[in-house]
């Protein structure tokens, strides 16, 4: 949609994301993918804002709150 409206010269300048993610986010593919739409939008000439950000976790334990960080440091 972007592209779309950028090629109609749409003031398109930025945009925000906001991102409720779990902890299967962690895997090289799924970061792998939102690396490569980011990406997208940078060449689009595009401000990218992280509006919202957060890691749901299924537990407390130490396992979960390390990949946890190691999420939030990923991004």
């Amino acid at each position: 949609m972007a592209k779309d409206f950028k090629s109609r010269s749409a003031p398109l300048d930025g945009i925000g994301l906001q991102m409720h993610i779990n902890l299967s986010f962690n895997e090289p593919k799924t970061l792998n993918s939102f690396v490569a739409n980011l990406k997208r939008f940078n060449d689009l000439g595009m401000d990218i804002h992280v509006t919202e950000f957060d890691v749901a976790l299924d537990s407390d334990d130490p396992t979960s709150l390390a990949v946890q960080g190691d999420v939030y440091r990923s991004l």
